[in-house]
């Protein structure tokens, strides 16, 4: 079983992993590659039995479905001058991604993104699905129901913006100020 600490840890050696590979201490250039992400995911995944496996990305599903929310569309919209639903699920798993501590400012503050993007960010299509990935071509173990208590952990953790579900209709500028400026590159130093 795969507890809420073990998955943000898999990411986090994934991250750095990644961000050896690349030769960059740059927190910046680490958070927007994704795709030596992914490879490393597969690798710290790899080091994790099959329904170890299972677990972890049934966790990461649930992120998922914990971060649709409108106002991170909004976000998306903005960072990428557009989304549709394949790639808001591209963002919302690049978002899970950044890292505990990024994935949970964002749930509390959309705008506070502002702080980790700059324009577009790389979204990669591989992430939702990194667990099978790891699994190469072995077949999917049935996974087992994650338990009541760890999913009530994992709801209980997320503190959510008061207007998390607010869309922002035509005016995004005003919904998330601070990463408007920064996307627009307007923002002020």
């Amino acid at each position: 079983m795969v507890d809420i600490d073990t998955f943000w840890a898999v990411i986090d050696r994934a991250r750095a992993r990644a961000s050896d590979m690349a030769g960059s201490h740059d927190a910046c250039a680490a958070r927007a590659d994704s795709g030596g992400l992914v490879a490393s995911l597969v690798v710290v995944l790899g080091e994790l039995s099959r329904d170890e496996i299972a677990c972890w990305q049934q966790v990461f599903e649930l992120y998922m479905d914990l971060s649709d929310k409108p106002k991170l569309w909004a976000a998306a919209v903005l960072i990428n001058d557009g989304c549709d639903d394949h790639a808001f699920n591209y963002f919302q798993a690049w978002l899970i991604t950044q890292g505990r501590d990024v994935f949970f400012a964002t749930m509390a503050d959309p705008d506070s993104l502002a702080d980790v993007v700059e324009r577009g960010i790389s979204c990669e299509d591989d992430l939702p699905i990194v667990a099978g990935m790891a699994l190469g071509h072995d077949e999917w173990p049935d996974p087992k129901p994650l338990p009541d208590t760890l999913i009530t952990q994992l709801t209980a953790q997320i503190r959510y913006a008061d207007d998390i579900d607010s869309a922002g209709g035509d005016d995004l500028v005003d919904l998330l100020p601070r990463l408007s400026a920064v996307v627009s590159g307007t923002r002020s130093v």
